[in-house]
């Protein structure tokens, strides 16, 4: 056993060795903790942490000035927040100068104290920056007010007076003792201001900055990525600097031997401004960044590998709902049921969709803003809004508010619409990154690219491409024969091109050479009623009274299309006339600025040189702009095979499905009148007949090379609207009650009294077959809402129609008093125009008699009449004309008119030759 003593004495040596041992670590500890203390209070730690501060702050500043110099920048905030910036930079560098000169530098004082008075300049500058720029963040319009002007006359005070002081007064207090000895006795205004009004401003621009801030985050509704950057601000910038400012300003007396203080508050608020302008910038500090920054995170490339494996095995549109809600659950933390995704209707698979009215509101945007983004993020869009509101980012936030969603993704396929993805309101607390949403848009191409190539997996949409397909090299076969059509017509001209030269001097045409007697068989001098006689006159008049060249289409005798062109003759004072068939240049450019869409330019041709336009101008005989650009739009959609729909006046659809069908060179025209709502089982058979074989054959089987117009196409019952709509998509009809199907080429002309698209959303229309019809709608404006120089023109295209005698044409012309009773009365169809254009000229050629018993019809072929008519003017030379025509008309004013003269000018002749018993002429 061992000895008790032994056991003792070794325990007493163990606890002295114990107590050896900790009193040495203790005084090690304490060794480091002073060396420590001493080197975080000693001026060399101050110097590297301003070292420091000064880095961060002047990385800061030159990153704001290249910021503000950018374009679509708040610069009021910015600007604000650079003068603070560099105002504590500027107070940093003084204290960095102070240091210098007792630790490295042996200087004057009167140099720091230089630096020193110019750093107290600005520490007032710098706080009431910062509190503009409080203010200035939060609000939409910032603009000084009183009190800003008085703050900013305060501030400015006692900036020029530190100025003044270090500028004009370098060597007062000037020393270490000196202004030891003025602090502490506190006998110096320098030092009164110091120790006490620079504080209170420090305090009181932060306070009533923050004031405003709070004042108008209940004002205004601030955006969320706004609110993010008040809090920033609040927590980590103003606040720590308001509470180190106070801790200082209660240790003035004694602040120059405070460095460890000194350097634990500077390092501190260092740190504390790296981290809020690092966050705050990364959140579009004042539209510094176009978008939220962040960094990608790895989870979410994970989900990327997943998602695109579930989307290849994808194989209808249920299947791309779930995957799209779990991508959005596992990369961005969104719950599932506040993700929705939407396949639009024309490209869904096994199924259709019933559209709610959230998905036409969504139609309806889209359809009004095409071009605006693919992805819509509430929170970017009301930021940019916030400071410069624009319609663009108003109407997308209103859009949003109805939707009552966060996200807007769409989703296209070959630059198409094909759907689109939502996520609900407040889904997600935190905002979306430009990271984030880069993946989003990355996700939403795949699942359009999917998309597509599930629509092309079903038969239905094979049969609607290869329709679609076939129906496009049918128009471009139709516009490549007009085309040879037109270029045919233009080359006859060219082989026989001729140039006809007509001298006019002092009110006479003389035709120079032989093209110009073959292209003007007549002389225009005793033929001035005919029209190519009026061009002739037109272009002299207007080149002889302006001295510029002049130029006129017009049409010779046998209807050819010719153009007039004069130029002045200066020395020998004459005007020189061509004429010549036009080139299709002529032709084009003489028109080319009515059009809406210059790519239009070909229709003109086709208009003015082919059998299908010679068509539609005689149903429309007017080139003014707007009936120019409908004639244009009717003879695209006369030339495809695509169902029709006619928006046009009622009395005005049976001329125009007759000019479609003739145009369309088909064999038989069936109109379907629709006078009331009709079943299926009333107009289905007569429409898709039976698969019985003693059945009637259906209409669409009679005419599948001809037209079918159905009246008030409203009329017909949903199930019918549906059937039609298959078989404008798809070329094949069902036959009734029956699976069995059967193509038809017939072409569909639809027409309705009533607005259409009410009756969609109310749910009496078939949206199908609106969407079809809407796509190929010809719309004829009413007469009534024409420009009254369009309606003129119309009316004078009508006579011309109308009058076949050329040498009378100036007898039966309608007067511009009688054209405009015709406007006066608002004809709504081109129908009712024709009409009354009619009856006028009928009126009035029937209120000229020859003869007891003649008509005016025979009016026509009265020899004597014919001559006077073709002189015109000429024939007041002639007293036997003139007695001829009293014995006709009895009536100078109906002479004249007749003529193409004024009453005046009558009368004198019938004074000089003693024709009539009275001056006036009144029968």
């Amino acid at each position: 056993m061992i000895p008790l003593d032994y056991i003792c004495l070794y325990t007493v040596k163990t606890v002295s060795s114990i107590t050896i041992e900790r009193d040495v670590i203790n005084k090690i500890m304490e060794h480091y903790i002073i060396s420590l203390y001493q080197t975080v209070q000693s001026p060399y730690f101050l110097f590297s942490v301003l070292c420091f501060a000064i880095g961060i702050k002047l990385n800061y500043v030159v990153q704001l000035i290249s910021t503000v110099w950018k374009k679509n920048v708040v610069i009021k905030p910015l600007l604000f927040l650079l003068i603070s910036m560099a105002s504590a930079l500027i107070c940093d560098i003084a204290w960095l100068i102070k240091l210098s000169q007792s630790l490295f530098v042996s200087m004057p004082y009167y140099v720091v104290v230089l630096f020193i008075r110019i750093a107290w300049a600005f520490l007032a500058v710098q706080y009431q920056s910062l509190a503009l720029f409080l203010q200035a963040l939060t609000q939409p319009q910032f603009t000084f007010k009183k009190w800003h002007t008085v703050s900013t006359a305060i501030t400015g005070a006692f900036f020029l007076y530190f100025i003044y002081l270090a500028l004009f007064h370098p060597f007062t207090l000037a020393t270490t003792t000196e202004r030891d000895i003025a602090r502490t006795a506190m006998d110096s205004a320098e030092f009164i201001i110091m120790r006490y009004i620079i504080p209170v401003l420090v305090y009181s621009y932060p306070l009533l900055g923050l004031a405003y801030v709070f004042k108008n985050m209940r004002t205004f509704k601030l955006p969320k990525l706004l609110r993010k950057q008040v809090q920033l601000f609040t927590a980590f910038f103003v606040m720590p600097y308001l509470a180190i400012e106070f801790i200082l300003a209660t240790c003035f007396a004694s602040i120059n031997d405070m460095y460890l203080t000194i350097s634990i508050s500077t390092l501190l608020l260092t740190l504390a401004l790296y981290y809020c302008m690092k966050n705050v910038l990364k959140i579009r500090l004042a539209n510094a960044t176009p978008r939220v920054i962040g960094m990608q995170q790895a989870h979410v490339i994970d989900e990327f590998k997943t998602v695109l494996r579930g989307l290849s095995e994808a194989t209808n549109t249920q299947e791309l709902t779930h995957i799209t809600q779990l991508f959005f659950n596992e990369a961005f933390a969104i719950p599932r049921n506040s993700v929705r995704l939407t396949i639009r209707e024309h490209y869904s698979q096994e199924e259709k969709q019933n559209r709610s009215s959230r998905d036409d509101m969504i139609e309806a945007f889209m359809a009004d803003h095409d071009a605006f983004d693919t992805l819509l993020v509430r929170d970017e869009v009301t930021f940019s809004n916030f400071y410069e509101p624009t319609p663009h980012n108003n109407a997308t936030i209103q859009f949003l508010n109805d939707l009552q969603a966060d996200v807007f993704l769409s989703i296209h396929s070959n630059k198409k619409l094909v759907g689109y993805i939502t996520v609900d309101h407040n889904a997600r607390l935190e905002h979306l990154n430009h990271s984030e949403q880069d993946a989003m848009l990355a996700f939403a191409t795949y699942l359009g690219n999917v998309t597509n190539l599930l629509r092309y997996r079903t038969v239905n949409t094979l049969l609607s491409k290869e329709k679609k397909l076939k129906d496009s090299l049918y128009n471009k076969h139709q516009e490549i024969n007009l085309y040879k059509e037109s270029v045919h017509g233009f080359l006859r001209h060219s082989k026989r091109k001729m140039l006809g030269i007509i001298f006019y001097k002092n009110g006479h045409f003389n035709r120079a050479n032989t093209d110009a007697k073959k292209l003007i068989p007549f002389d225009p001098n005793l033929q001035e009623g005919h029209p190519l006689s009026k061009s002739l006159q037109e272009v002299a008049q207007y080149v002889e009274t302006f001295s510029t060249p002049y130029s006129l289409h017009t049409k010779d005798s046998a209807g050819n299309k010719l153009l007039l062109s004069g130029v002045p003759h200066l020395e020998q004072q004459h005007t020189i006339i061509t004429a010549s068939y036009p080139d299709i240049s002529d032709v084009i450019l003489q028109q080319m600025h009515l059009l809406h869409d210059p790519n239009d330019w070909d229709y003109l041709l086709y208009l003015s040189s082919t059998k299908a336009g010679s068509l539609i101008n005689a149903a429309l005989p007017s080139n003014e702009e707007t009936v120019l650009n409908t004639k244009i739009k009717l003879l695209k959609a006369a030339l495809n095979k695509k169902a029709v729909f006619l928006n046009v006046p009622e009395e005005d659809i049976d001329e125009l499905a007759k000019l479609i069908h003739a145009i369309s060179m088909r064999e038989t025209l069936h109109t379907l009148t629709l006078t009331a709502p009709t079943s299926f089982a009333a107009i289905a058979p007569t429409l898709f007949g039976s698969a019985q074989p003693s059945s009637q054959i259906p209409l669409l089987s009679k005419l599948s090379n001809g037209t079918l117009s159905i009246k008030n196409v409203h009329h017909l019952d949903n199930n019918c609207q549906q059937a039609l709509a298959e078989l404008i998509s798809f070329g094949w009809y069902r036959y009734l009650n029956s699976e069995q199907t059967a193509s038809s080429n017939t072409r569909i002309v639809c027409s309705s009294n009533q607005i259409l698209s009410p009756l969609v959303h109310s749910g009496r229309f078939n949206t199908d077959l609106y969407t079809l019809l809407k796509k190929e709608t010809v719309t004829i404006p009413s007469v009534a809402s024409l420009p009254a120089h369009e309606q003129e023109s119309l009316i004078d295209g009508f006579t011309d129609q109308y009058i076949t005698s050329h040498a009378l044409k100036n007898m039966c012309a309608l007067s511009q008093k009688e054209k405009q009773k015709i406007i006066d009365s608002q004809p709504v169809s081109m129908l009712e125009l024709q009409q009354q254009v009619q009856h006028a000229l009928q009126e009035k050629t029937a209120s000229i008699p020859l003869e007891v018993g003649t008509t005016h019809n025979a009016s026509f072929e009265d020899p004597e009449l014919l001559l006077a008519g073709r002189l015109g003017k000429q024939a007041l030379k002639h007293e036997h004309i003139m007695e001829l025509l009293w014995k006709k008309f009895k009536n100078q004013n109906k002479i004249a008119l007749f003529l193409g003269v004024n009453r005046s000018s009558v009368n004198r002749r019938f004074k000089a030759f003693h024709i009539g018993n009275n001056s006036e002429g009144v029968a």
